[in-house]
């Protein structure tokens, strides 16, 4: 934690990087506080968003980043302070999973070396420091217990283990999309690896199977909304990424990019990767490269994968390219980076007894380079320039604006133009006079006075699960050609109101969630407490055999 404090606290001492990436996340969980303080626990979208239109980008983009940051924020009612916790607990989080995982093979003051590496290595830290990618941070350190806890079923398959891979695997879905996708299939590759080379049977394979499938019904009400809306936003559209220069083929490492020195980092990872693993492929036992083997594939296939000589393997499988950023591979190469290498020393150590020098110079060597190449090329390029951070006051004036300002075009829905955001008035009847009893979020009520029959124009984003009635009863709601939202009104004086409605079955997979993890909470409680009872027993027992 001390690590991740140092590697942290420049965003404690200098600020938080004032880019519209990594704004837009404090803006999302502006938009949690504001549900949440208002009694709703549940976000349908973000009511203020371009300029008062609303949109729904928080229905697609997962929200633990988002819940976290608001979470902190009503502790210490400050965004500025709330970003550096943020980023300080996520860093430890990630760094404590590594330092778990790696006591499946080593003792713990190699375990130790091996989540050090993990904190100090480049990639994690540019995600925050240059990439502005949040969700995608904070998916990489659950991802870490997903792999730990994968391991430890097809080893032991105990039960706490299979109820840890569910809340971890729940939390990844719930945590950065593009990182679900990359983990599960670099998972079920490990788990395959792993289920012959630890020589499991089919009974661990299938508490396996039942932690990934409860960590999905975990999240399955994310999950359901998502696939059944997905093709209402711009994003799901392939052609519109590759208008928008958005697509795959422009980001592996090896080509030239604007967005970050992925080349220097895939350089970092080769060069300090390559010694280790030829250490643990020729001097380590069998039994301990039989058990290793899963984990090495995993990551020089992950650094295969963020260069264009994996091109072919995208092409053919198009699901891959809505990772959208080849180089988010890298965040698989970062768990397996620091364990190979503390593997390594460990195996340098036996190699080395009398030699204690040398094996210094060898673990000094990766734990140098690592931390100088971080500092140089992270933390001191982005962050040490004060045009480049912002904090306290600006900060929140910031985030005040990005609530009301227009999104990512990607995120808008398929129907909004940017040119109707720019129409002020809320309402426009055609000649009506009309007055407006009520305007909060997604409650809307108008009076329209008598006059013309004819289509009412509402300053509300369009979006199917708008509701309206007019006079009491069920009218259509239809949209304008820039997307707002147009109520049909007859002559006589009517009200409109307009509610935003989840669907049933929306709500019906949300009580499915909330039931899993209530159920999860609960054994975990029972699993937790039964074990503390029976360290106490033979604590008892021992005590009493050594009285007799």
């Amino acid at each position: 934690m001390l690590a991740a404090l140092l590697l942290t606290s420049h965003f404690l001492l200098y600020g938080i990087p004032n880019n519209d990436d990594s704004l837009i996340h404090f803006t999302f969980a502006s938009a949690v506080y504001d549900s949440l303080s208002s009694g709703n626990l549940y976000l349908s979208g973000q009511p203020e968003v371009n300029n008062g239109y609303g949109a729904f980008t928080v229905r697609f983009y997962p929200l633990l980043a988002a819940y976290s940051i608001a979470a902190l924020y009503f502790i210490t009612k400050s965004w500025h302070v709330a970003g550096f916790l943020f980023f300080w607990f996520w860093m430890s989080i990630g760094g404590i999973g590594v330092f778990l995982f790696s006591k499946e093979w080593l003792e713990s003051k190699y375990a130790f070396l091996a989540s050090i590496l993990y904190l100090f290595e480049p990639y994690h830290n540019v995600q925050i420091n240059a990439l502005f990618a949040n969700a995608e941070f904070v998916a990489g350190s659950v991802l870490v217990f997903c792999f730990l806890f994968t391991t430890r079923i097809l080893k032991n398959g105990k039960t706490g283990d299979v109820l840890g891979l569910a809340v971890s695997y729940s939390l990844l879905i719930l945590s950065n999309i593009p990182i679900t996708l990359i983990g599960s299939i670099v998972l079920g590759a490990y788990a395959l690896g792993c289920f012959y080379c630890f020589r499991s049977d089919v009974r661990k394979g299938l508490k396996l199977l039942v932690g990934f499938v409860t960590g999905i019904i975990g999240s399955s009400f994310y999950l359901y909304r998502l696939f059944s809306e997905l093709g209402w936003i711009n994003h799901s559209d392939p052609a519109f990424l590759r208008v928008s220069g958005k697509s795959y083929e422009h980001y592996f490492v090896d080509n030239a990019t604007a967005f970050f020195f992925g080349d220097l980092v895939l350089f970092n990872f080769v060069f300090l990767i390559v010694a280790p693993i030829a250490v643990i492929l020729f001097k380590t036992s069998r039994e301990t490269r039989r058990t290793v083997y899963p984990l090495i594939i995993v990551t020089v296939f992950s650094l295969l994968m963020s260069t264009s000589y994996s091109g072919v393997i995208w092409r053919a499988f198009p699901v891959l390219q809505n990772v959208q950023f080849p180089w988010r591979w890298f965040t698989v190469t970062s768990i397996g980076f620091g364990i190979i290498v503390a593997l390594s020393a460990s195996t340098m150590a036996q190699m080395l007894a009398e030699k204690k020098v040398v094996l210094t110079l060898w673990i000094c060597v990766f734990l140098v380079s690592t931390l100088v190449f971080t500092y140089a090329y992270v933390i001191k390029a982005n962050l040490m320039d004060d045009s480049f951070v912002i904090t306290n006051e600006e900060l929140q004036n910031a985030v005040n604006t990005n609530s009301h300002r227009p999104t990512f075009d990607v995120w808008q829905t398929i129907w909004a133009k940017k040119a109707a955001f720019s129409v002020k008035e809320k309402v426009i009847t055609n000649g009506r006079d009309y007055e407006i009893y009520e305007w909060d979020g997604f409650k809307k009520r108008v009076r329209i006075d008598s006059g013309e029959a004819q289509n009412v124009r509402l300053a509300v984003s369009y979006y199917p699960h708008w509701r309206a009635t007019l006079n009491g009863m069920p009218v259509e709601v239809s949209k304008s050609d820039d997307g707002a939202i147009m109520i049909p009104v007859r002559s006589d004086e009517s009200v409109i109101d307009l509610k935003f409605v989840e669907p049933l079955s929306i709500k019906l997979f949300l009580v499915v969630s909330c039931v899993t993890w209530l159920v999860l909470l609960l054994l975990g409680s029972l699993h937790a407490s039964r074990g503390l009872w029976s360290r106490r027993f033979f604590c008892l027992r021992d005590l009493v055999l050594e009285e007799i």
